[in-house]
Order: structure tokens, then C-alpha cells, then sequence
């Protein structure tokens, strides 16, 4: 079942949190984080928006 649409007024700061289902790596190879750095410019082309900071962290190690 998805998520109810959430109301977004403009103006407002949000942090968004990208995670694997059960924690799994998002990103296994440079080409792709590469792939969603060109995602997230295409996205910025068709609605802009700000984007303040952002962090692509790998994962190293299992436990």
C-alpha cells in the first residue's frame, strides 16, 4: 500500500533520507552514485528547487 500524499508548502526546509530496503547498499559501483547525481540535475532542470547540502555515503564493511 503507498503513502498518502503529503501537503508541501513552499518555503519550508526538508531533510530527506534515501535507504536501501533492509539496509542494503543503494549504490554499488561510481557509475551509480554518477547515474543519481544526473537524476537529481535533471530534476533541479524540470522543478527547481534548493538543494542546501547534500551526502552520498557508501557503505564499507558489512556487519
Amino acid at each position: 500500500m503507498s503513502r498518502a500524499l503529503r501537503h508541501a508548502p513552499g518555503g519550508m526546509v526538508y531533510h530527506v533520507l534515501n535507504r536501501g530496503v533492509g539496509r542494503r547498499t543503494l549504490f554499488d559501483k561510481d557509475r551509480d552514485f554518477l547515474a543519481f547525481e544526473r537524476v537529481v540535475a535533471e530534476t533541479l532542470r524540470t522543478g527547481p528547487m534548493r538543494i542546501c547540502a547534500y551526502c552520498l555515503c557508501p557503505i564499507i564493511g558489512t556487519s
